[in-house]
């Protein structure tokens, strides 16, 4: 409950007249009693007013664009040998491509100028059919990256599907972790082939099979995107061969390599009778674990690796506040505008402060694994057109959704690995646009994460709290103290 109230506090403290909000007064500070109905007063009337305008669904390129081409970009060949940019071949433009015309007008339409430093290797290296593994900062457009070069040969070779008898025979298989990625990836492609041959479908658990079984809809697919393991249902069932899979892209890869998601995968790999790694082309986008991915045998030998920036590293594109919970400190930044994500680690905690927000004036929703589908796309739908203020999500949202807008990252609860935090934030400062997130740490849960995170910071250009350094050189003497108790008893041990 503390921290819901350090929560409304901070809420309650800004200004946001002009920006879709309007704060008639500022919350004072709350008295925390025993019963946690009155622990809270409510908060002063608060008016959401969404903007007029027909809100897009994708992320424009920001006024810190030029920053993604300033990252370090290491490239090597799969055999580990280090290539110089001499030797590894790149676009400048979209128009050093070759796109059909049509794409070429649909890029434009979306806003694209011109590629990101991702786009730029990865483009080249799909158009050209060479296997990748292509590592980039969040927000960085690595979707674009692989879509748009398959979707030209797809185009330009006329390899799309035409068939309608069943089973549908898709020539891209594109696989995520999540159901929300897997819509938005499906959202982005109908979008670059309007006005195309190729038609693109979805598959993801939450939705009735029954529905998504439909003959009509799997009609002429010929790019597929989905999870692993609904993918796999349709294709026990006969309704869908993977037989002519021409391309076959891991998005977020590291994530569909962990114990939850890695055995979808390989009885997809198994029994989905995917053509070998010779007869097709692989392209993984992973966050991490690039040499994990090397161990699948999922790719060529020959493949290729782009590396921007520092793996792991937090965009620079944001900023971010780091608040000490017993502080309850006030928020010192006017970084937050419109769009508010607040991530939670718990599917309850997730619930109950969707209730605490609501019951003090403040419009929010919810989306974790435990929602039915239905309720996660409209609350999903609802956020990123910007009818509410406020979404709170548990890891689901955490990887690869790009929504336009989002300028401001809460971590409620701080996540157990760092490279969770980086996923986390990665939801705003997209395209070169400036963020912000903030992080309510409380240094008895989270010490573990600390000292990685002040590094993470400091890489980042980011102002590091004396307080947070303070608790870092803390948990380094408890460290060492630990680990020197674990060294004497060692000892003792082998003596006796």
């Amino acid at each position: 409950m503390e921290r819901a109230i350090s929560l409304l506090r901070y809420v309650g403290e800004f200004s946001l007249r002009g920006s879709g909000f309007d704060v008639k007064a500022v919350m004072p500070p709350p008295t925390v009693a025993k019963d946690e109905a009155t622990a809270v007063r409510p908060l002063p009337s608060i008016s959401y007013r969404p903007e007029s305008k027909e809100h897009d669904s994708s992320t424009k390129e920001g006024v810190l664009f030029d920053k993604f081409f300033d990252l370090t970009v290491e490239l090597s060949e799969g055999s580990g040998r280090n290539l110089t940019e001499s030797e590894f071949a790149k676009v400048k433009n979209f128009e050093d491509v070759g796109f059909p015309s049509r794409l070429t007008a649909n890029i434009t339409s979306a806003g694209f100028t011109r590629p990101t430093l991702v786009q730029q290797y990865a483009m080249k290296c799909i158009k050209d059919g060479k296997d990748i593994i292509a590592c980039s900062p969040t927000g960085s457009g690595k979707t674009a990256a692989y879509l748009l070069p398959i979707l030209r040969r797809l185009l330009k070779g006329g390899v799309f599907c035409i068939s309608n008898k069943s089973p549908c025979k898709p020539r891209a298989l594109i696989l995520v972790p999540t159901r929300e990625l897997a819509i938005q990836i499906h959202q982005v492609i109908v979008r670059f082939t309007s006005g195309t041959y190729c038609k693109s479908e979805v598959l993801y658990e939450g939705s009735p099979f029954e529905h998504q079984k439909s003959v009509e809809m799997l009609k002429g697919v010929s790019i597929l995107v989905g999870t692993a393991g609904r993918v796999m249902q349709f294709v026990d069932k006969g309704l869908v061969s993977l037989e002519q899979i021409k391309f076959l892209v891991l998005d977020e890869a590291d994530k569909m390599l962990d114990p939850s998601f890695a055995e979808d995968l390989k009885c997809i790999m198994r029994k989905g009778r995917i053509p070998p790694r010779d007869k097709r082309q692989t392209a993984t986008f992973p966050a991490l674990a690039k040499e994990r991915l090397k161990r699948e045998k999922l790719l060529n030998d020959d493949h290729l690796m782009i590396v921007i920036d520092n793996i792991g590293a937090a965009n620079k594109c944001r900023s971010s506040e780091l608040t000490r919970e017993e502080r309850q400190a006030p928020g010192a930044t006017t970084a937050f505008k419109q769009k508010t994500l607040i991530f939670v680690t718990c599917k309850k905690t997730a619930d109950d402060l969707e209730w605490f927000l609501c019951r003090n004036g403040i419009s929010a929703a919810v989306i974790h694994a435990d929602r039915e589908q239905a309720r996660r796309e409209s609350a999903f739908d609802d956020f990123r057109l910007g009818r509410i203020p406020f979404l709170i999500a548990s890891a689901v949202a955490e990887r690869g959704l790009d929504i336009a807008g989002v300028d401001h990252v809460i971590n409620y609860d701080m996540p157990k690995e760092l490279d969770d935090y980086v996923y986390r934030i990665g939801r705003t400062g997209r395209i070169g646009n400036a963020g912000h997130s903030t992080s309510f740490i409380d240094p008895a849960h989270d010490g573990h994460i600390i000292d990685p995170l002040v590094t993470l910071l400091t890489q980042a250009e980011q102002i590091v709290p004396d307080w947070l350094e303070q608790l870092r050189k803390s948990h380094r003497e408890k460290s060492l103290q630990v680990d020197s108790i674990v060294d004497k008893l060692s000892g003792l041990v082998v003596r006796l």
